[in-house]
């Protein structure tokens, strides 16, 4: 048996349903991203229409899953896989080929990298959207939001933490790979495989993370 791949909860960005994909879905509400001939964008339906309206952005980054709460919400995208020569290529381009190509060669060098995006719902403390670039080929696999804090993981094995003003205030290497993970409040869970599979079973276990304390 194989090990179970990585997977975002209540996300379905492999199973689209005509234009539309779903990153997001709980209690809160939904976030679809809409694919269109001239524009791509990410969608967010909520549930209370009181708490918030309904937000349509433009989908800059590419994103592929997400996750919310009442604080807000946070996207990520995945980066292209290339080989190094097709890097070490794009690097080497002078100016004079970036004015000839246009927006398509940043486009293409923008997806060489994941990208993190959070928008804020709430106005009391005056915080505003922020993007983080991660470094040139480390994809992230899963991701989850709790309260004052978002979280991703990537495939180098990192577990990077932000506060909502985009601050990266904690990273560490985990020791083995993640399955899934999930955050409440200040509360992060994290799935991953324990050891390998042993008669058709996986050997799963959980680990739970107090986001409020100093020390992770």
């Amino acid at each position: 048996m194989y090990p179970q791949q990585s997977f975002v909860p209540n996300c379905q960005f492999d199973n689209p349903v005509g234009k539309l994909k779903v990153l997001a879905w709980n209690m809160v509400g939904t976030i679809w991203l809409r694919n269109e001939v001239q524009y791509t964008s990410v969608d967010v339906e909520f549930n209370n229409k009181n708490f918030h309206r309904n937000i349509m952005i433009n989908d800059d980054y590419g994103a592929e899953f997400a996750a919310l709460n009442y604080s807000g919400m946070i996207l990520a995208s995945k980066a292209v896989q290339g080989d190094l020569d097709e890097y070490e290529d794009d690097e080497a381009e002078d100016d004079e080929d970036m004015e000839i190509d246009g927006g398509a060669k940043d486009k293409k060098k923008q997806k060489q990298y994941s990208h993190i995006y959070f928008k804020p719902f709430s106005n009391i403390k005056n915080l505003k959207d922020w993007h983080y670039k991660l470094e040139k080929g480390e994809i992230i696999e899963c991701l989850a939001i709790g309260t004052n804090w978002a979280a991703v993981v990537t495939d180098f094995g990192y577990l990077r933490v932000f506060t909502q003003d985009g601050v990266q205030k904690f990273i560490t290497s985990l020791s083995t790979p993640v399955v899934s993970m999930t955050g409440y409040e200040n509360l992060l869970s994290i799935v991953y495989h324990s050891g390998p599979s042993i008669y058709g079973c996986q050997a799963l276990k959980v680990r739970t993370i107090d986001m409020s304390g100093k020390t992770y």
